[in-house]
């Protein structure tokens, strides 16, 4: 008996031993979850059974107002259950106001990590000095808004005419059995060869040449408007691609240096200065401005800029009673054109005649081995206007 106890006490002590020992750990499937941290999930599970040993597959995620970076822990070799959570860093939204400029290099926007200094795009402007970012461009914590500063460029008088000098236009207008009948100035006012010039340049003419002062020749195919009583008149090219001159449209002050080029007495390309002497002055309901810039015969149609090589005026006439008294036609007035039907330029020339103009009065020159006949506008009126 004591033999048989001792027997199965041996038997019990052998199962505690070996039978109730340590567990062998588990060898999975591990749970693996993955926490957004205040993300949201696009694609994948956040929540994954991974084998022992293997690699869990990261959800992808995104979050207003952060940029992703990385997960606070590894999952490549999952050997027990696992959290991971996800880690984000702030961005802010860098945002340049060109205020007008173009993009020269670089990019208007930008989303960076909140700390960080923005990188300034390049950027220019048509007659303008860059002067700088408005705020100072500093490290960014939140959004935030550069707004770029611009000076308008002051001209030297020979960069003015150099600017000028590729719009420039003289006008070379003939009668319907082609004799010359004057000779003008004008501009191109867009770059598919649009000439405005004054409307006693092209009164009567039936066909006409305009001549760049690089030499290059083309012939006026149409009127696209035209006024007597303001003086202007819209002449539609066969020019190709042309350099538009710059047309002001602010306010002319009074004692503002002022500049005209033109062909003065058949002188292509003749630049005079001076100073505006009344800004503006009413007659007839057309704005004109008095400068002390002189006009010549040839001048007519010509361009009165500013310092900043900005068309302000259109040239037109002078009074012979009196000193330095010449007047441009201002450039607001071409906004009163209707230029919604264009006139064949024959048919132009055949209405408004010889004769039916403003008062400007022509002389015949012969000029050349050919013996052409050129009448030159003269630049002023005989009446006395009465301004108001």
């Amino acid at each position: 008996m004591k033999r048989r106890t001792a027997l199965l006490m041996v038997v019990v002590l052998t199962v505690l031993l070996f039978g109730c020992g340590k567990q062998e750990p588990k060898k999975g499937p591990y749970e693996v979850r993955f926490e957004m941290n205040g993300g949201t999930r696009v694609s994948g599970s956040l929540h994954q059974e991974v084998e022992h040993g293997e690699a869990a597959v990261a959800p992808k995620l995104e979050r207003e107002g952060y940029e992703f970076d990385g997960w606070d822990g590894k999952f490549d070799e999952i050997t027990e259950d696992t959290v991971i959570k996800a880690k984000w860093k702030k961005t802010v939204v860098v945002t340049f106001d060109l205020n007008g400029g173009e993009l020269v290099s670089g990019a208007a926007k930008a989303t960076l990590t909140a700390g960080q200094k923005p990188v300034a795009p390049g950027v220019k402007m048509e007659g303008y000095t860059f002067l700088g970012w408005e705020p100072a461009i500093s490290e960014v914590d939140e959004d935030t808004v550069y707004k770029a500063k611009w000076e308008r460029t002051v001209l030297t008088p020979d960069g003015i005419y150099e600017k000028l000098s590729a719009s420039m236009v003289e006008i070379h207008t003939f009668d319907k059995n082609g004799q010359g009948l004057g000779l003008g100035s004008g501009f191109f006012i867009d770059e598919n060869g649009t000439v405005l010039t004054n409307f006693h340049v092209m009164e009567g003419a039936c066909s006409a040449e305009i001549i760049t002062y690089h030499d290059e020749r083309f012939q006026v195919s149409a009127i696209e408007g035209f006024s007597k009583d303001i003086d202007l008149c819209v002449v539609k090219t066969d020019a190709g691609k042309t350099v538009a001159a710059a047309l002001f449209d602010g306010d002319v002050k009074t004692g503002e240096s002022v500049y005209t080029i033109g062909s003065s007495i058949g002188l292509t390309g003749t630049f005079s200065d001076g100073i505006v002497s009344t800004a503006s002055r009413v007659d007839n309901d057309v704005e004109y401005i008095q400068i002390t810039a002189p006009i010549s015969k040839g001048n007519s149609g010509g361009p009165l800029v500013n310092r900043y090589g900005e068309v302000i005026g259109v040239n037109t006439f002078q009074y012979t009673d009196g000193q330095n008294l010449n007047f441009a036609v201002s450039i607001k007035e071409l906004a009163k054109i209707d230029r919604s039907v264009s006139t064949d330029i024959k048919k132009f020339g055949e209405d408004t005649g010889k004769g039916s103009g403003t008062g400007a009065k022509g002389t015949v020159v012969q000029t050349g081995d050919e013996g052409e006949f050129v009448y030159q506008f003269a630049a002023y009126i005989e009446q006395e206007p009465n301004d108001s």
